[in-house]
């Protein structure tokens, strides 16, 4: 495994879940039921805290690869 793959397997899981976000938007805009609206709220909210998470992943691998040796 070079580098750089841990980075694209990376921008890949933030690619797909930025996807699953919007979609999740999309839904919370045309909920019509209270309980629709929290559920789908509170997936909105888990994808946020996951996106977070992988984004703070990407930047260390993106440092240590990028930091001179």
């Amino acid at each position: 495994m070079t580098e750089d793959e841990p980075l694209a397997a990376l921008k890949q899981q933030i690619s797909a879940l930025w996807q699953q976000r919007e979609q999740l938007k999309s839904q919370l805009e045309t909920a019509r039921d209270a309980k629709t609206r929290r559920t789908t709220w509170q997936a909105l909210e888990a994808a946020d805290a996951r996106l977070s998470a992988l984004d703070g992943q990407f930047k260390q691998l993106w440092d240590a690869a990028n930091t001179e040796k």
